[in-house]
């Protein structure tokens, strides 16, 4: 996926931009006005913020089935509440911008994106004769914009600490993945956006986990094992780490990339991909979410997932190129997506976003 070197070139239709239009209004309501939203992080930065709005409200209204995707799950259009709702959209576009941003690194350091081993991507087109690297970039963009756009349901019917499980029935039922099967979007597109959240990450020792966990695990082996094409005891008989490396590679190199990008993605800030940030996202979670799932999950399991995660994609470079790519992969900064992803896409050629007061200061 390469850096885009022209500004978003289409028009974009009039009624999606009013449709969208909370986007930019909510950013700049003060706190005790109507709509107001405190989580609101990037949208309402001075000057860059724009920069941002612009970004976001492109990306939602120029692909059709997100779009479409976006007021079927309320965020948009007429719905009262879209307001509300408005931080998951600026989170939503941060994970694209930031997956946007390791394709291109991904690249640049010579990983092979269209290469065999990540053969499923290949078809996550949006339009069958895509050519590959477009095709990969469709598929990528799509899953980290729609990834979450269930979660106004799921927290809404969660009661009891539901919304942050899976035994929510939101989540059970798959109803975002049910949407996108209906309006023809790939498997493969589909698996992308499944690679986020709580999906498939149970894979400590059964003895590990208390009884309500267990049986995630169990359903979570059994998942492996049919995504493998293997017998449930061959699963079994795996590590952990196993079964965390087994289930990144089946997913792909595409999946893996929406994965972490929407784990380290805090809101939308993001400070580097070391050990050591996974750890401290995972203490950032903790420290809200405090049911007892979630202190089991995020204590263990998620943390090891992304590590897992992290040295798998640094494995997709060549060995030469790989002491530079983990260098790089430290320094991915939210600063650093804006000034080199974000701005040249809004603004123009990468020369003339160099060139702009609006970059952030070189680290």
């Amino acid at each position: 996926m390469k850096h885009h070197e022209e500004p978003f070139a289409e028009p974009l239709d009039e009624a999606r931009i009013d449709s969208l239009g909370h986007i930019v209004r909510t950013a700049y309501l003060a706190e005790g006005e109507e709509g107001y939203n405190p989580r609101i992080e990037v949208f309402r930065e001075p000057e860059r913020g724009q920069i941002y709005q612009m970004w976001a409200v492109s990306k939602f209204a120029s692909n059709n089935t997100v779009f479409d995707a976006v007021e079927a799950f309320h965020l948009a259009g007429t719905d009262p509440n879209k307001e509300t709702w408005t931080n998951l959209l600026e989170h939503s576009a941060g994970v694209a911008a930031i997956a946007d941003h390791l394709s291109s690194l991904l690249e640049q350091y010579g990983a092979p994106l269209t290469s065999s081993n990540t053969h499923a991507i290949t078809a996550a087109t949006l339009v069958e004769n895509l050519a590959k690297p477009e095709a990969i970039e469709a598929g990528i963009e799509m899953a980290a914009l729609m990834h979450d756009l269930q979660k106004p349901a799921e927290i809404a019917i969660g009661s009891g600490g539901l919304e942050n499980s899976r035994d929510n029935p939101v989540l059970r039922e798959g109803r975002l993945w049910q949407y996108l099967h209906g309006h023809g979007v790939s498997d493969e597109v589909i698996l992308m956006a499944q690679n986020t959240g709580r999906n498939d990450r149970f894979f400590s020792d059964l003895e590990d986990y208390d009884e309500g966990s267990v049986k995630k695990a169990l359903e979570d082996r059994e998942a492996l094992a049919q995504l493998l094409g293997v017998d449930r005891d061959v699963v079994d008989a795996m590590t952990p780490t196993e079964r965390r490396r087994a289930s990144i590679e089946a997913k792909g190199v595409a999946a893996a990339i929406v994965g972490i990008s929407d784990a380290l993605a805090a809101q939308f800030k993001f400070q580097g991909i070391t050990d050591e940030r996974i750890d401290a996202t995972a203490a950032y979670y903790l420290s809200y979410k405090t049911d007892p799932e979630s202190v089991a999950f995020f204590g263990r399991d998620w943390p090891e997932y992304y590590k897992e995660v992290r040295r798998y994609l640094v494995d997709q470079v060549p060995a030469e190129n790989r002491a530079a790519f983990e260098q790089a992969l430290n320094q991915v900064t939210h600063e650093r997506i804006f000034n080199e992803t974000v701005l040249p896409a809004v603004l123009g050629s990468s020369a003339a976003a160099q060139q702009s007061a609006l970059r952030y200061p070189d680290p």
